[in-house]
C-alpha cells in the first residue's frame, strides 16, 4: 500500500473506533506528543468527545485516554505532572510501565470503564455459566437486552430470568 492509502485506512480505523488511546513517552516531552497526535487526528475530522464541547458538523467525535509509558525512567515523573495537570479534566489519564509490568492492570480498567461497557454471562439452567463468551452491552442495558443480543427470537419467547 502507498503511503496515502496506508492514511486512509488508518483514519478509517480510528473513525470507527470506540475509543482512541494516545500513547506517549513519558522521557520525552509527552504534552507536545498529545498535541501533535490531536492534530493529525483533526486533521482526520476526529475530535475528542467531550461532555461540553459542541460536536464540530462533519466531523467523528471519539472517546479519547492519553496513557504516558515509560514511567520508570527517573526522567518521567516530572513530565507525568506536567502532563496530568494539563489534561486529566479533558481525558481519563494514566501512568505505566510497558517493560515494568507497572500499571497495566490499572489501564485495562480504565479501558473498561471508558467504554461504558458491561459483560453479561449467560448460563443454561442446570449447567456452569460459561465465563469464557460474555455478551458485551452498554452500561445502563437491561435483561431483554442481552436476550435480543443472543437472538432475536430468545427476547420474546423468554418467559423470565435470574439475575
Amino acid at each position: 500500500l502507498g503511503h496515502r492509502s496506508v492514511r486512509t485506512l488508518l483514519n478509517n480505523i480510528l473513525r470507527g473506533a470506540d475509543l482512541i488511546a494516545i500513547i506517549v513517552d513519558l522521557s520525552v516531552e509527552p504534552i507536545s506528543q498529545v498535541e501533535a497526535a490531536l492534530q493529525g487526528l483533526a486533521e482526520a475530522k476526529i475530535e475528542p468527545l467531550l461532555n461540553n464541547k459542541e460536536e464540530t458538523p462533519g466531523s467523528y467525535p471519539r472517546k479519547m485516554l492519553i496513557v504516558g509509558n515509560k514511567n520508570d525512567l527517573e526522567s518521567s515523573s516530572g513530565n507525568w505532572r506536567k502532563l496530568n495537570s494539563q489534561y486529566e479534566k479533558l481525558f481519563p489519564v494514566i501512568s505505566i510501565s510497558a517493560k515494568e509490568v507497572d500499571g497495566l492492570e490499572e489501564l485495562r480498567k480504565l479501558v473498561f470503564q471508558s467504554l461504558e461497557i458491561i459483560r453479561v454471562y449467560t448460563k443454561t439452567p442446570g449447567a456452569k455459566a460459561d465465563l469464557t463468551d460474555p455478551v458485551i452491552l452498554k452500561k445502563g442495558s437491561i435483561v431483554e437486552d442481552a436476550a435480543e443480543s443472543i437472538h432475536k427470537d430468545f427476547k420474546s419467547k423468554s418467559k423470565y430470568a435470574v439475575v
